[in-house]
Parts: structure tokens; sequence; C-alpha cells
């Protein structure tokens, strides 16, 4: 039940957050809703933070360029094609075990399929620290 006493939360409101070191972060909160986007929109977003040094490895760590080939190459190759026109949000888990049966059939090998959804995840994490729509 909403008590009409209280106040209404602003949505862009700044939040204050206290960093590592114990200094003080004022951040803006940015609204819910933003751009929704498609697969290929996001693929082109994430590889251009990774050729930037923007997007880091798990190391926190630039990606080295030939992982950045692979998935310029994957993306090109594989995700745009089958999945590039599907809004982030609109994606479902069948069109993933789709995409993995017909790679299976294409005869792909294990690695690529799983550099293939390792891509996709981190294009999904990308996004969602970007606050770009993905629900």
């Amino acid at each position: 039940m909403v008590d009409a006493s209280m106040p209404r939360r602003n949505r862009n409101a700044r939040r204050v957050e206290r960093g590592r070191c114990g200094a003080v972060i004022t951040i803006a909160a940015a609204p819910r809703r933003t751009a929704r986007i498609t697969v290929a929109e996001g693929l082109d977003i994430y590889l251009a933070a990774l050729r930037d040094g923007s997007a880091l490895s798990a190391a926190n760590r630039p990606y080295k360029p030939a992982a950045i080939d692979q998935y310029q190459r994957i993306a090109e190759r594989t995700l745009k094609p089958k999945l590039g026109q599907y809004l982030l949000c609109d994606l479902q888990h069948q069109d993933i075990h789709r995409l993995v049966g017909a790679l299976r059939a294409e005869r792909t090998g294990t690695g690529t399929i799983h550099a293939t959804l390792d891509l996709l995840r981190a294009v999904y994490r990308h996004a969602i620290k970007a606050r770009r729509r993905v629900d």
C-alpha cells in the first residue's frame, strides 16, 4: 500500500556512493527508459568499445587484437546474419537453441560455438552496464 505522505522517489535524482578508496562519488541516475537496440547494433557498440579499450577483460585489462579480430569474425559470420535483426530485449531462449542447432548442423567446432555464446553474453553485459534497454 502506498502512503500518500511518503515523498515520491525521483528516478533522475543523484545518488552518492563511496568508492573503493573511501572517496565520495556522485552519480547521476540515468532514466529507466533508454533506446532499444538490435543484436547487430549491440555487437557494433561492443566491438567499438573493445577497439577503443573501454571494455575490459575479466582480468581488468584491454582485449588483445587477436581476440578482438576473432570476435569481429564471429559477429560478421554468425551472429549478425542469424540474430542481428532481433532486438536484444526480444531474443528468446529458443532463438539461442536454434542458433546452436544451426551451428552444429554446419559442423562448427565446439570452441567456436562457446566463443559465439560468450560474445553474445558479453554484448548483453555491456548493454546492461551502459544502461541500454534489454528488458
